[in-house]
């Protein structure tokens, strides 16, 4: 009995093992998700763009980006360019600074010739409506093969 015990419980270890516990490295049903973010016109590098389903369930999921120095990018579900689910998005996009002290500031600060400075807060480059589902006004919808021709323009 006790034999046949362990192997239950070895082979129900296994198959979650096997399985991932539910969570899969491939989401069937990824179409590609690909284009450029313009701001003010001019394509934006560097900045992370992110879907969100309008319809929030156990299937929808968020994909997202980061800008090349082309403006460019390919969405990401779970893995580097795996795509997107085709679905009903609100798009968000994030740039921004972070404030940077001198080498010479550093090495006063590390030395105690300069007391710590306070850390200042990041600086959003573009507006910060644009950063939240729901002030960023911008809907796109992935069709069932796809979309290779994104365009998400900002303006100040």
């Amino acid at each position: 009995m006790r034999q046949h015990t362990i192997i239950f419980f070895l082979l129900i270890f296994v198959t979650f093992a096997v399985s991932g516990c539910g969570t899969s490295a491939n989401l069937s049903g990824l179409v590609p998700g690909q284009g450029t973010v313009f701001y003010e016109g001019a394509p934006l590098a560097g900045a992370t763009v992110t879907f969100h389903p309008v319809q929030q369930s156990e299937i929808e999921r968020a994909a997202s980006a980061i800008t090349d120095s082309n403006g460019q990018f390919k969405l990401m579900t779970l893995q580097p360019n795996d795509g997107v689910l085709p679905g009903e998005y609100t798009v968000t996009v994030l740039k921004m600074k972070t404030p940077e002290i001198d080498a010479e500031t550093q090495r006063k600060i590390m030395y105690g010739e300069l007391p710590p400075q306070p850390q200042l807060p990041p600086e959003h480059l573009v507006n910060v409506k644009y950063t939240d589902v729901k002030t960023s006004g911008i809907n796109f919808t992935v069709g069932p093969k796809g979309d290779k021709n994104i365009e998400v323009r900002l303006v100040k």
